[in-house]
């Protein structure tokens, strides 16, 4: 790479990674990103807020994305509103340098009359607590979670308590990525 000038050809391969827990193989879905892991949670939400496959049965999908700042929120704004206007989709952003426990309602806004807004809460997310609400619901959750170290700790920790406490079963796949 330090080699590379400008004009040089570069192949780009991948990536190669699968899915542990199937798409579309539990009535709920849940999506957790921190900050940049939106990237590979991002199409998995699109892909099950607009698919009309009959071979997904999911009924529910909680998305719970922590960001420092309200400008990544704006980088993915036209995936945010679409899914937003999805019936199955619940949305959950986090703005984890903001100063007050308060709801910023005018983080984001469509384009459409009337506008709608995302919420951006201040803070980071309570994972096991918006795990447990899921788990009166539902007796099997696919998770989906793509971020650093602590908060793919903090989700594996409240899968597992919920797994063994509850009657609810939680099937995870993670991702974790670190400098």
């Amino acid at each position: 790479m330090q080699t590379l000038m400008p004009g040089d050809k570069v192949s780009v391969e991948g990536p190669y990674g699968r899915l542990s827990v199937p798409l579309g193989s539990t009535p709920i879905v849940v999506l957790i990103a921190g900050g940049i892991g939106i990237t590979p949670i991002i199409s998995i939400l699109s892909y099950l807020a607009t698919s009309t496959k009959t071979a997904l049965d999911v009924k529910q999908i909680v998305f719970i994305w922590t960001v420092r700042n309200n400008h990544m929120i704006r980088a993915f704004q036209d995936d945010l509103v679409q899914a937003y206007g999805s019936k199955i989709v619940q949305l959950h952003i986090y703005n984890s340098h903001g100063g007050s426990p308060h709801q910023d309602n005018t983080a984001v806004g469509s384009t459409e009359s009337p506008p709608k807004y995302l919420e951006a809460f201040h803070g980071r997310p309570d994972i096991h607590k918006l795990l447990t609400e899921v788990s009166q619901t539902a007796s099997m959750v696919g998770v989906y979670a793509c971020g650093p170290d602590t908060l793919m700790s903090s989700v594996e920790t409240a899968v597992a308590h919920l797994n063994s406490s509850t009657s609810a079963h939680f099937l995870l796949h993670t991702e974790t990525f670190a400098l």
